[in-house]
């Protein structure tokens, strides 16, 4: 099941486009009209549609086909007889017990240590809802900013490492990122085309069963958004789409769609024309051609930096082309003052296309601290580097690292007191941050506060004993559990026999 889904992302998408096959061949199956070897070849090709999805054990796709299932059967149940009517009820009832029990099964096989934290993820929609609530954060902008709006993990050494990248609720993401009034003008249109198509209407008019089965279908996605960012998938946005302007098309009919007498003159259709080629090039081949010269530069490594070069060219306007272009600046050879300025420009680019992203301003800032002081003897480097970190602390308000890199820049400027304020507040963020932690550690000693600076290094002793045997999720849950053995083993030797003497305190 999670081999078929990876074709769609993820399980519960693939369900979402089965849905879609599911409802079309059962509307054709009941069809009035539909001759019985009719009505077995798309009963059968439903009931295959069906076990596929009990395989797949989607929440969001049972939710969505029980819905569907019972607008199928509400549709026409006063023209059942009372034997049919007892024999729906019991096949929907026998549906959602095989539903539960499915589900049951599945929670029990699986433990997921983030089952329940569907109704967190929720709440934070709603804040960055509540912060941008008429126009948005802007499409494709949640999973930008989610970061900031993240909430603690549970038990565990990275408490912040499990993040969201869509609300788990389309309607959420869909008011987040374009805001209330595009929402409900999106909850108008979807109404009105579902009522549309859902009406019930004569035999002669639908004989095939076509536009009910669309419009179940439609239904049947539309009700799994509640629980899924299904937009995540083009073809479960497009394809919905294709069938709801098929559907009603037919529904308006040829008497109301007049020829035109407009007919525009050639030189009309040759500019027309242009205009195809050029969004053909800009929208589909540009972008194709740079991601094919990305994933190849990605691929080779060093040897890949004119690829890279290549694909930055080809789409300007891309943030990543440029940070990955730096990246293999900085990577290539050995740092020049050409090189420093190259790679400089690159990721003022991608800041500049980019500026919610924490992660440029924190490599410039590295650039700043480094480099710069030894290749320009700048003096004012080491201020722009404290600022630029102190924007990435900013944009990444979550996020312990960045606290770590500005504490550590603080320090080298002898700004110690400055310093421990910063590594604390990350320490706050995560309490088992080791390098955070013995940094701490440091600055304490060194500003003669020898009590606290054996008991911080007690605490990365506790820290590294507990994380034994942990074996990390994520990669930032190995940056927050890595160890910095020179300095700690430092530490040890100056502290000595006070570091074993304290014990840990949690």
């Amino acid at each position: 099941a999670m081999a078929a889904g990876a074709s769609f992302l993820n399980p519960n998408h693939l369900a979402a486009f089965l849905h879609l096959g599911f409802f079309l061949c059962a509307a054709a199956a009941a069809a009035p009209a539909a001759r019985p070897k009719t009505r077995l070849l798309f009963g059968l090709s439903a009931a295959l549609h069906l076990l596929s999805l009990f395989r797949l054990e989607s929440r969001g796709a049972f939710l969505g086909l029980l819905a569907g299932l019972l607008v199928f059967a509400g549709r026409d149940f006063r023209r059942f007889t009372p034997r049919l009517r007892l024999a729906v009820f019991l096949l929907i009832g026998l549906l959602a017990v095989t539903v539960a029990l499915v589900l049951g099964e599945r929670f029990a096989r699986a433990t997921d240590p983030y089952r329940y934290h569907r109704l967190q993820i929720w709440k934070a929609s709603w804040e960055m809802i509540e912060d941008r609530p008429l126009l948005g954060l802007g499409p494709g902008n949640f999973p930008h900013l989610s970061p900031a709006y993240n909430f603690p993990a549970g038990a565990g050494p990275a408490r912040y490492g499990r993040t969201f990248q869509g609300a788990h609720n389309a309607y959420l993401t869909l008011v987040a990122e374009a805001g209330a009034p595009a929402a409900v003008c999106f909850a108008i249109a979807a109404c009105a085309g579902l009522l549309a198509l859902l009406r019930r209407r004569e035999p002669a008019f639908d004989p095939a069963g076509s536009i009910s089965g669309a419009g179940l279908s439609i239904l049947a996605i539309l009700v799994q958004g509640a629980a899924e960012d299904l937009q995540e998938r083009p073809a479960l946005m497009l394809v919905p789409a294709l069938l709801a302007g098929t559907a009603l098309g037919v529904l308006r009919g040829p008497s109301l769609l007049p020829r035109s007498p407009f007919r525009p003159s050639r030189p009309a259709r040759l500019v027309a024309a242009t205009g195809v080629v050029y969004l053909f090039l800009l929208a589909v081949l540009l972008p194709y051609l740079a991601h094919r010269e990305a994933r190849i530069a990605h691929r080779l490594g060093r040897e890949g930096f004119l690829r890279m070069r290549r694909a930055a060219d080809l789409i300007p306007c891309h943030p990543e082309y440029h940070h990955d272009l730096a990246m293999a600046i900085l990577n290539f050879g050995p740092l020049a003052a050409d090189t420093f300025a190259e790679a400089e420009s690159e990721l003022l680019e991608a800041e500049r296309l980019k500026p919610i992203d924490y992660r440029f301003p924190l490599l410039r800032a590295r650039l700043e601290a480094r480099f710069a002081p030894r290749l320009f003897a700048d003096r004012g480097a080491a201020e722009r580097a404290t600022a630029l970190y102190s924007r990435a602390v900013r944009l990444a308000p979550l996020d312990a690292r960045p606290r770590l890199e500005l504490a550590a820049h603080l320090v080298d400027q002898g700004r110690r007191p400055e310093a421990l304020e910063v590594v604390r507040e990350g320490l706050r963020l995560e309490p088992d941050f080791v390098r955070a932690r013995i940094l701490e550690a440091s600055i304490l000693l060194d500003l003669g506060r020898h009590e606290d600076a054996v008991a911080s290094l007690a605490a990365v002793r506790a820290t590294l004993s507990a994380l034994s045997e942990h074996s990390p999720e994520s990669g930032y849950a190995s940056e927050i559990t890595a160890d910095a053995p020179p300095e700690r083993e430092r530490l040890e030797a100056i502290l000595g026999g006070r570091a074993t003497a304290e014990a840990p305190r949690f």
